[in-house]
């Protein structure tokens, strides 16, 4: 068992929102009782079951099954806050209170790409990703995505290879693991990286929470990239919203060119940029340019003038 910093509050919200079956209410309950995570939420019973109508072994039974599945987990992880300098700025629709964080959390203060691509790509969609996460990795930009199979796995992996930074954002748990085969690379991630999830130890994985862990990820990116990806596929959920949110978001030449996809000119007409080249991402962080150093004129009067 490891405690942190913020998972008094979580575990109590969490036992809120496993109570009244609601997020947003759960929130507004925190505040109002002003639960700060000092107390179990058992000492708060008199006014929940005065206000919700429920009963003492309901909170109890919330109360006891969440404290019992943060206690197991295993992996050493952080709780970020909404509001803690570190909790990524959203700027999507899907509101997260609670961010649970594994591995190096200061890479949140870093440059970030989200990357994003199909689960079965072709050869091109490899090799775009390929050459555009080892162009961000030179410049030491932090390599963000799904953790996935297909382009989001593979541009962790890239990332790594390179030693660069990577960070994933998981469908599950922090310490579950989507499929067998991500297992490694989930792990040298944990060590190396950084694993982000927006559900807790307490949380059971539900298939629709890829579309919650979607629209996060879309918020908080800085940048989107996507390779490759057909009309319709899952990919979009991630590029479309953060493309509407005003993110940077660029698709690469090869799948612009490629008749079978046919949703991107829509896209770039909305504003979303086609990459000619890996080094086109250099323009989401444009460098600043140098001031011009102003003359001085110096009107001191001179001894010599006129002379």
């Amino acid at each position: 068992m490891f405690t942190t910093a913020n998972e008094g509050e979580a575990r109590c919200y969490e036992a809120l929102c496993l109570l009244l079956k609601d997020r947003d209410i759960a929130w507004d309950c925190m505040k109002s009782f002003s639960i700060d995570g000092k107390n179990p939420l058992p000492v708060y019973s008199e006014a929940l079951v005065e206000k919700f109508n429920c009963s003492q072994d309901d909170i109890d039974e919330a109360w006891h099954f969440v404290r019992e599945a943060f206690d197991r987990e295993r992996i050493v992880y952080t709780v970020l806050k909404e509001g803690d300098e570190l909790f990524p700025a959203n700027l999507g629709g899907e509101k997260i209170h609670y961010l649970y964080c594994a591995g190096n959390v200061e890479l949140l203060r870093d440059k970030r790409i989200t990357f994003i691509g199909m689960s079965h790509p072709s050869l091109q969609g490899k090799s775009d990703i390929l050459d555009t996460v080892s162009e961000a990795v030179g410049k030491d930009i932090a390599i963000m995505a799904p953790l996935d199979t297909g382009l989001g796995a593979f541009a962790l992996s890239v990332a790594l290879k390179e030693n660069g930074k990577a960070i994933a954002m998981l469908q599950g748990g922090l310490s579950k693991c989507p499929s067998e085969g991500l297992l490694q690379l989930q792990g040298d991630i944990y060590s190396r990286g950084l694993l982000l999830s927006i559900f807790a130890p307490s949380v059971k994985f539900e298939k629709y929470h890829v579309v919650y862990r979607n629209k996060f990820l879309a918020g908080i990116s800085k940048a989107v990239y996507l390779a490759e990806e057909k009309d319709g596929g899952p990919s979009w959920a991630i590029f479309d919203p953060a493309l509407g949110a005003g993110i940077p978001a660029m698709i690469s030449s090869s799948m612009a060119m490629n008749p079978n996809f046919t949703w991107v000119k829509a896209r770039e007409e909305k504003g979303a940029i086609i990459a000619k080249k890996a080094s086109d991402i250099k323009k989401f962080f444009p460098s600043q340019p140098k001031r011009k150093r102003e003359k001085t004129v110096d009107l001191t009067p001179d001894l010599f003038d006129g002379m």
